[in-house]
Formats: structure tokens, C-alpha cells, sequence
């Protein structure tokens, strides 16, 4: 048998045996000097309307120059940064900025009249520890006490927030609070009340009984609690803990591990001591839907009754904290009012949707 070898000579990339590809050249469309990325050819030698530079990124505009506008979908002159395109001017809809965190198509609906809420928490401070009350109480009550670090100040908000919302995380390792420094008598023996609020999922865990969301409970006595359920239904206790309440709302409360801006699920919880021997309902809305009714429940609770524990929002008060850390909400809150009355449907909404100032 005889076997013939060929020699094969390789070439390698070498300084002394380079080995130089034709080159690629860009498209220069509006005779800038400057290539469209996308669209280019391989030569060795220039094409006429094609370039080398390739950073052109606006080349089939009329304009020498295009600038970012930004989706302004609600109309406030504040745009999406999220939502940008390329051009000479800003087409209709947009805007040369990109200062709005929460830029959402307008939703249709008719403002109605809202009483003013006693507690107004729009956690728009941005830094420092201390969240001020802008309801009728607030010359009582001037503001919630918050712990340092966590929750964070975020400039996360839903559609109807302001400049800023605060962000508990999704770890429990110390009490992370915003609570009143004493307690307050005129969250006592009210027979109506409403609270509203926006809640921003991060982590669909829960401590035994669920993470508090707004609460002035005495240890499971006297008070008013909302707390976040495995799963994402919201249950209320009155004057005893929601373990023993079968007031639970639907699945409605979403979760995001990242917190985005979609994930915004407003909510309003109403109680009236006085209809039919006491009724709690749940509405739920959304950054591009508005609150409706998820349900109601026969609750024959009665008045809050005297022996209340302090304000908290987003983790057991002082009163309850020795049960443990883990109670604390996984995300972020926002926007959160209490008020002495039932709101009805129309006022709920008109809550949700209203931009605070």
C-alpha cells in the first residue's frame, strides 16, 4: 500500500504574515460622515455612499442630528425613560425629558368628592427617618418614625405617587419599622374606616399570620390589622389577629422580584361597624385599571375597641414586635391613608387615580 502525503502549507496571523479581511463599510444615507450600524458591506475599497465610521444611529433621518424624546403617555409633560425613540422633533406624545418614574396612559373615570383622610403617608420626604402626615390630624401627629437604612427611601411610585416610596426589602434580620411614637386615641372606637394604599410585592413569603401591612393591633386584641397573605390576598383582624378572620380577599396582590413599576397593586380596605352588624369589603386596582370591589365579608367585630396598640405600617408595632421579625412586608409601600369614613366605589377609585401633590 502506499500512502501519498501532501504538504499543506497554513498561514497564520502573524506580524510577519498578516492576514487583513476586507473591510466593512457603513452606510451613510444622510452624507453625515457617519455609518448606519445595521446596514454595511465587505469590500477592499470604499463604495460610494458608504463609510467606516459606523456610529450613525439616525441615518435615514432628513435631520444632520436626531435627540431622544420620551413617551409622555399621561400627558404631564414628564416623560418615560423606558419608552424612547430617535428624530428631529418630538412627535406628538412625547417630550424631550425623561423625569417621570410612573408614566401610564390615562385611565377614563369621573373625580368624585373624597373626604379628608385623618393620616396621609405619601413617603415623598426621600431621606432622613421620619414620614409626615398631611391629613387633618396632622397638627397632632405630625409624623411616623422610620429606622435608619431600611426601609430604603426608593423613587419607585406608582402612577398616583409622588417622588418617592419607601422600600422594606425582602430580609427581616432586625426590626425595620415606620411607627408612631406613642399611640393614638382617635384610631379608638371608630365604628367606620377606610385605608388605602400601594403595595409593591417583592418576595411571596410570609411570617406566621402573614406581613403586615397597616396595622394598630394590641397583640392580637384590640386594633385594626391588614396583612399580606402567602399567595397574594390581603386578610383584616379587627380587634383580634386576621389568623382568626375569614375576611380574605382574592389573589390580587401580585409578585416581582425585582419591585418593577408594573407590579404597583393599589388596595383599599372599608369596615362599617353599623351595616347589617358590621361589613368589611376589598377593593384592588392597578397602574392602568382602576379599582373595583373584590369582595365583602360579614364582619360583626363592633367598634375598635379602646386598648389599641401604635400605628405601623409595613412590620409589627411595638406592641407585637416580640413575636419576631418576620412579619415585616417583603417590597415596597406607598401612599398610605387611613380615614373615619367608608369611601364608596367612585371615591375609591378617585384615591387610586388622583396624582398627590
Amino acid at each position: 500500500m502506499y500512502i501519498a502525503l501532501i504538504g499543506i502549507t497554513m498561514v497564520s496571523c502573524t506580524k510577519t504574515n498578516p492576514w487583513n479581511p476586507k473591510q466593512a463599510w457603513y452606510e451613510d444615507k444622510d452624507g453625515d460622515g457617519r455609518g448606519n450600524p445595521l446596514v454595511f458591506v465587505y469590500s477592499a475599497i470604499q463604495p460610494v455612499g458608504y463609510v467606516a465610521d459606523n456610529t450613525d444611529n439616525n441615518d435615514n433621518l432628513p435631520c444632520e442630528e436626531a435627540s431622544p424624546f420620551y413617551a409622555d403617555k399621561d400627558g404631564d409633560g414628564l416623560g418615560d425613560p423606558n419608552d424612547i425613540i430617535m428624530a428631529c422633533e418630538a412627535p406628538p406624545g412625547y417630550v424631550d425629558n425623561a423625569d417621570d418614574k410612573s408614566d401610564f396612559a390615562p385611565i377614563d373615570y369621573t373625580p368624585v368628592p373624597v373626604p379628608e383622610p385623618l393620616f396621609a403617608y405619601n413617603f415623598d420626604e426621600g431621606q432622613d427617618t421620619v414620614v409626615h402626615n398631611s391629613g387633618s390630624l396632622a397638627t397632632q401627629y405630625d409624623a411616623l418614625d422610620m429606622s435608619a437604612n431600611i426601609p430604603s427611601w426608593s423613587d419607585n411610585v406608582p402612577r398616583s405617587g409622588g417622588t418617592h416610596s419607601v422600600d422594606f426589602g425582602t430580609k427581616y434580620d432586625t426590626y425595620n419599622y415606620v411607627h408612631s411614637s406613642t399611640m393614638i386615641p382617635e384610631l379608638a372606637g371608630m365604628t367606620q374606616i377606610t385605608v388605602t394604599g400601594w403595595v409593591n410585592n417583592k418576595l411571596d413569603e410570609t411570617g406566621s399570620g402573614g406581613n403586615r401591612v397597616v396595622s394598630w393591633i394590641n397583640s392580637g386584641h384590640d386594633g385594626f390589622d391588614i396583612v399580606y397573605m402567602k399567595g397574594g390576598s390581603l386578610n383584616t383582624g379587627i380587634n383580634q389577629w386576621p389568623d382568626k378572620s375569614a375576611a380574605i380577599s382574592s389573589a390580587k396582590i401580585t409578585t416581582n422580584p425585582l419591585g418593577s413599576a408594573s407590579n404597583w397593586v393599589f388596595f383599599a380596605v372599608t369596615y362599617d361597624a353599623n351595616d347589617n352588624g358590621g361589613t368589611l369589603k376589598y377593593y384592588f386596582g392597578d397602574n392602568v385599571s382602576k379599582a373595583y370591589m373584590d369582595n365583602e365579608f360579614p364582619y360583626p367585630a363592633g367598634p375598635i375597641g379602646q386598648g389599641i396598640g401604635h400605628l405601623a405600617i409595613g412590620q409589627f408595632n411595638q406592641e407585637c414586635i416580640h413575636y419576631g421579625y418576620q412579619r415585616m412586608f417583603r417590597g415596597l409601600i406607598d401612599q398610605v391613608k387611613i380615614y373615619d369614613k367608608v369611601l364608596t366605589l367612585d371615591q375609591v377609585v378617585t384615591v387610586q387615580l388622583q396624582t398627590q401633590p
